[in-house]
Order: structure tokens, then C-alpha cells, then sequence
């Protein structure tokens, strides 16, 4: 069966108080470069989800990402400061190279609406919680894997009509073939005459 090489998978669970969604993407390459976006994965834990991402997929540009909600209205959230330097840096860098200036107020609040940098989970809770998430993470690549199966089938459907219509003209195209070979034979003709022609009148 073909298989494409675009995915997504989607796939959601219960952690602690916080509903968690993990989100696939998935783009062709010849090797297996995965980007784990998230913070709620133990760092102990990065090696065994790359290979369980490499189990599923083989291959191909990977994102991974997560997004974490509390179920509890008065929650409190905390700032990943990690995450928000990495960003405030990044963008630092960027500015520093482009020579322009920006606004640090309206930078931070914009950072602040940037993947991972508001946690609802403790930190605490990772290692508890990781079996489930776990769980979740194979979800979402079961989905992905199945829309890729989807969309290899498209693409293979695609090609065989494609095939079909190539194969339909080959006899259409054969019955001038005779006329083609005559035709080319009087263009040469002419031009070896023409050069002829030119040398004998030098």
C-alpha cells in the first residue's frame, strides 16, 4: 500500500486537572528529524518518545506538539521562564541582526501567547503522568498513520488514472508516427540542400 508522506495526527487526554491535546505534523524527508514542542515530556523521557515516533513513521520532518488546559476555573498558571528566555533571545538576536528596534512591552505580551510558555501542569506531575501521555502520543501517530494511509491511496488512484489516459493516447499517437519520420526526413533533406547549395557558390 502507498503511503504518504504528509500527515497529521490528533489525539487528546486527562492529565491530573488539565485536559492535554497532542498534535503530529509530518512532511516528507529522507531522514527521521523529529522537534518535540512541548515541555510537559519529561526530559528523561525525549529519547524513548523519539523512538516512538520513529516506530510509527519510519521517516520525515516531525512536529510535535502540545497544548495543556485546566479543568479547574481558578487554576493557577506559571511562566516557563526557560521557555520565555529562549524566545526573548531568539528575538533579540533577530532584531540585533536586522538593526531595527521593538517594543519590549508589546514583545513580552507576544511571548507570553507563544507555544509552552504558560504551564498549568506542575512540573511534579510530569513523571506521574507520563504513562498516560504516553498513550496519547500513540493515539495521535496511530491517527497520523491513517490519514497517511488515506492520503496514499488518493495519491495512487491519482497516478493510475493518470497512467491510464498516458497508455489510451500511446496508439493514438503511433498512427502518426509514419508522417513524423517523413516529415523530419524532408526538413533534413532541405537543410543539406540549402548547405550545398551555399558551398557551391563559394
Amino acid at each position: 500500500m502507498v503511503h504518504s508522506m504528509t500527515g497529521y495526527g490528533k489525539a487528546e487526554c486527562i492529565l491530573g486537572q488539565n485536559r492535554v491535546i497532542v498534535e503530529i505534523r509530518s512532511v516528507n524527508g529522507k531522514n527521521s528529524d523529529i522537534n518535540l514542542k512541548t515541555s510537559l515530556i519529561p526530559r528523561e523521557k525525549e529519547a524513548e518518545t523519539r523512538q516512538l515516533i520513529t516506530k510509527y513513521l519510519q521517516r520525515g520532518s516531525i512536529d510535535m506538539y502540545t497544548t495543556s488546559d485546566s479543568m479547574q476555573e481558578n487554576s493557577g498558571k506559571n511562566i516557563n521562564k526557560e521557555a520565555f528566555l529562549a524566545y526573548f533571545n531568539q528575538i533579540q538576536e533577530i532584531n540585533s541582526m536586522l538593526g531595527q528596534k521593538f517594543d519590549e512591552a508589546g514583545l513580552l505580551c507576544t511571548i507570553l501567547k507563544l507555544p509552552d510558555v504558560i504551564e498549568n501542569q506542575k512540573k511534579d506531575d510530569k513523571e506521574e503522568n507520563w504513562d498516560e501521555l504516553k498513550k496519547c502520543i500513540e493515539n495521535a501517530l496511530i491517527m497520523l498513520c491513517d490519514f497517511r494511509a488515506t492520503e496514499g491511496a488518493r495519491l495512487s488512484e491519482d497516478v493510475k488514472v493518470r497512467v491510464g489516459l498516458i497508455t489510451g493516447y500511446v496508439s493514438s499517437v503511433e498512427k502518426y508516427e509514419t508522417q513524423r519520420v517523413e516529415a523530419i526526413k524532408q526538413r533534413l533533406t532541405s537543410r543539406v540542400l540549402r548547405i550545398r547549395t551555399v558551398s557551391s557558390r563559394r
